[in-house]
């Protein structure tokens, strides 16, 4: 199933950062700028859902994901003297992974900052506000679905 998250999210010029246990982690939009950097993100994140929904777990039942997205600066580079790798760091990234692990299996919850990003793209329904560990409350959304030819191909 990981490797069916990379291919699509190199298919979507989303670049995958880590696996951390059962985390994924990528990230839109750098190192190269794209508009579309949030609408790639939800494209990725649902497909996420998607696949793991079409795929059995122990004793049959579909794998269940929760996704968690949220937009803005990162601070990014390679780090590492021998094993060389590309990161990306900062508050940005500690928030998208506030929104995953405060949501709810097979959902994408969205930070605010996500949903002004997905306006006029996506349906995002209000959740409320949730503690985010470290941050303190915040505002969150479900991602829903795209809204009607609303989703130009990606940038890549």
């Amino acid at each position: 199933m990981l490797k069916l998250f990379s291919d699509l999210a190199a298919a979507l010029g989303v670049q995958h950062i880590r696996t951390m246990g059962d985390g994924y982690l990528a990230v839109s939009g750098v190192p190269s700028y794209r508009s579309d950097h949030a609408q790639a993100a939800a494209r990725l994140a649902q497909a996420m859902v998607d696949i793991a929904a079409a795929t059995p777990g122990p004793g049959g039942a579909p794998l269940q994901v929760r996704v968690g997205l949220h937009s803005g600066p990162v601070a990014a580079g390679v780090m590492g003297a021998f094993n060389l790798h590309y990161d990306v760091w900062g508050p940005t990234v500690s928030l998208a992974a506030r929104m995953e692990q405060t949501g709810s299996p097979s959902q994408i919850q969205v930070s605010q900052a996500c949903a002004e990003a997905l306006h006029g793209f996506y349906r995002v329904e209000p959740r409320g506000e949730v503690h985010a560990k470290g941050i303190g409350t915040v505002h969150t959304w479900w991602l829903g679905e795209p809204l009607s030819g609303s989703l130009a191909s990606p940038e890549g």
